[in-house]
């Protein structure tokens, strides 16, 4: 599947600074840095509730899924629609909270994004699995 190819793609490295001791010089190493946040499903639920207009959700699920529920007024592009289908995710200077059933697309989703120049990403790990908030048929 496609959302699959883009774990293997190169993530974002990052510098981090390492010491065994005291007087040792730290040593720099790179690490593996995700071009998004991880949020938690409470989280992603406070922010429903206090700002939810102040991100674009983007349900990246498939369309039988979707039409079993989604969190109401987000954006529905599937994964593997997602590249195609870029001009209609909206500008990349908003803030997106993405999901799916259970992280695994939304996390391949925030990769694609944060590629082509989106930089306020949020993937919402647990999905719809997880989510008990409010639902839009």
């Amino acid at each position: 599947m496609f959302f699959l190819n883009l774990f293997k793609k190169n993530k974002k490295k990052t510098a981090c600074c390492q010491s065994t001791s005291v007087n040792e010089t730290p040593k720099l190493s790179v690490i593996d840095q995700p071009p998004f946040v991880v949020l938690s499903i409470e989280k992603a639920k406070e922010i429903y509730q206090k700002s939810k207009n102040d991100y674009i959700w983007l349900d990246v699920r498939n369309h039988r899924e979707w039409n079993n529920g989604h969190v109401p007024g987000a954006k529905h592009i599937p994964i593997d629609d997602l590249e195609t289908r870029l001009p209609e995710v909206g500008p990349k200077d908003k803030k997106y909270i993405v999901y799916c059933h259970a992280g695994g697309r939304s996390t391949a989703a925030c990769e694609l994004l944060s590629e082509k120049g989106y930089n306020f990403l949020f993937n919402m790990t647990g999905g719809m699995g997880e989510w008990n908030g409010p639902l839009e048929p």
